[in-house]
């Protein structure tokens, strides 16, 4: 049997980790990266779904992909103050 604790503790939030996907601190570049990263992702989405072109959507799509990428790079790497 498997002790309920193990499943209802929170998780730790001051790890390196977690603290590293925390767009808070980030500097402002890099959350603009991903903010616009997301929102081309999205655009992507929207397209194929919306019209079943391929081509625009896998653009939009990777395009986004590469932002958030950055952003991403940028938020792990800044140093924190």
């Amino acid at each position: 049997m498997h002790d309920d604790d193990d499943f209802s503790s929170e998780p730790d939030f001051s790890s390196r980790r977690h603290r590293d996907m925390d767009l808070r601190n980030a500097p402002s570049w890099a959350q603009a990266f991903v903010w616009l990263g997301t929102l081309f992702a999205l655009i992507g989405v929207v397209i194929f779904f919306g019209s079943r072109s391929t081509a625009p959507s896998t653009a939009f799509f990777l395009i986004g992909l590469v932002f958030v990428a950055l952003g991403a790079l940028g938020n792990s790497t800044s140093r924190r103050h």
